[in-house]
């Protein structure tokens, strides 16, 4: 890389600081996201950034996902959904 070193377009600069600038405000609306709820009740939603990355590499980059791509989406959010079942049955005592 270092041999065949090429500066950036200003378009690629710009889509760099672009995509640094979306990723401190998501980063920040998240974080102040953690302050108006509990992290059990929150966290699940971290995991819909799998679905977002899939939809975005379709529509932008026509990237196509194949099946152990939908089967790693089902695992993951499966899991972040029982998880976050799981958090709630803990933090809510039954009434027994």
């Amino acid at each position: 890389m270092i041999l065949d070193f090429a500066p950036m377009t200003g378009r690629q600069l710009l889509c760099l600081v672009m995509a640094g600038v979306s990723a401190t405000v998501g980063q920040m609306n998240v974080t102040a996201a953690y302050s108006y709820a509990p992290a059990r009740e929150i966290s699940v939603f971290d995991y819909s950034q799998v679905l977002f990355a899939a939809i975005l590499g379709f529509f932008a980059f026509g990237e196509i996902p194949d099946a152990a791509s939908f089967i790693g989406y089902a695992v993951i959010i499966g899991t972040a959904i029982v998880k976050w079942r799981h958090d709630l049955n803990i933090s809510q005592p039954s009434s027994n």
